[in-house]
């Protein structure tokens, strides 16, 4: 996962850590016009996407080389800023994966949109069946009462325990100063098998990559 920030223009670095990371899904955030024709390229390996640039930091994309059951674009506030479920199916077991990115919490209607979103999130999650992954910049700490709220409604578990803080924002300030809100919450049925931080592509977030497990 990577908030890629909207006005970054250092496409390549996306694009290798795509390659390096060799992962099965990559989910991109702010995506603007001109991102999402920088990424199309990325469907030559991961054919199966959905892709929606937006203004102001409310476009994602998500690519995977698993087929898609099913994809909704969600609106889950007043904002513009969208969400992006897509549903999988891994040798017969059904996986949902989220991704969110609510605004900015810097003015109250932005404060209230975040939450809007983070409570409507673990009202649709709850509303499928089988392995759940929510991944985003969800604009929150995990040591913020909403986002142990998100927690405790969605009853998935932060893949962040046992591995440290992982923080990613803001660049490019050293790891001990930046903050956790860069996230992925997982169902009790998946193993989480790492968690890293990756290199900086240019944005003021550095990127999420997971090693999850489905036994």
């Amino acid at each position: 996962h990577a908030n890629v920030l909207k006005n970054n223009r250092n496409y390549k670095a996306v694009l290798d850590l795509v390659n390096r990371s060799n992962a099965d899904l990559i989910v991109l955030q702010e995506i603007t016009e001109g991102w999402n024709g920088e990424i199309q390229s990325l469907a030559k390996a991961y054919p199966f996407f959905e892709s929606v640039p937006g203004l102001e930091g409310s476009g994602m994309a998500v690519f995977s080389r698993v087929p898609f059951e099913d994809v909704q674009v969600l609106h889950l506030d007043s904002s513009t800023h969208i969400a992006i479920a897509v549903k999988l199916n891994l040798q017969g077991r059904g996986v949902t994966l989220l991704s969110l990115h609510p605004p900015t919490p810097i003015t109250a209607s932005k404060f209230e949109n975040r939450n809007q979103q983070l409570r409507e999130a673990a009202t649709f999650l709850n509303s499928v069946d089988g392995t759940k992954i929510l991944i985003g910049d969800l604009n929150t700490t995990m040591w913020s009462p909403y986002f142990t709220t998100l927690l405790r409604a969605s009853q998935l578990r932060d893949v962040r325990l046992g591995f440290g803080l992982k923080t990613s924002w803001p660049m490019p300030l050293p790891s001990f100063m930046r903050m956790p809100i860069d996230h992925c919450l997982v169902s009790a049925d998946v193993e989480v098998k790492n968690v890293q931080i990756g290199a900086g592509i240019g944005s003021d977030h550095r990127p999420l990559i997971v090693d999850l497990d489905l036994p």
